[in-house]
């Protein structure tokens, strides 16, 4: 298993991570950090690892070794990111909106495998 921390504000539909480049890897308390959960579920699967639970927080997600999903015969039960994938957190909160508009992203344009 692997749990990883993610950024809820950014949409299933967009693969992108924090650009360390341009900004050194720094945290300031903004919705800039991290990565989105395509980033990581892409990340994931190229490991052997599928994405099965995102808590309800809005801050960790949970994979298995697909391996393992498929010996127990239940990786179709697997529901997608965008079920998986937290909209609001419970309860509801919210970082600030980045304005420093210098920091970048790094975005990944490749589907995921199927």
């Amino acid at each position: 298993m692997v749990v990883s921390e993610f950024n809820y504000d950014i949409p299933t539909n967009e693969n992108r991570v924090v650009n360390p480049y341009n900004d050194s890897r720094r945290w300031t308390g903004t919705a800039h950090f991290g990565a989105g959960i395509l980033a990581l579920t892409s990340l994931g699967r190229a490991y052997g690892y599928t994405l099965v639970y995102g808590e309800k927080l809005g801050v960790n997600i949970f994979f298995i070794q697909t391996s393992i999903l498929k010996k127990l015969g239940i990786l179709h039960l697997v529901p997608s990111i965008e079920k998986l994938h937290v909209k609001t957190p419970e309860p509801h909160w919210k970082h600030a909106e980045e304005k420093d508009k210098t920091r970048g992203w790094i975005w990944n344009d490749t589907l995921l495998p199927t």
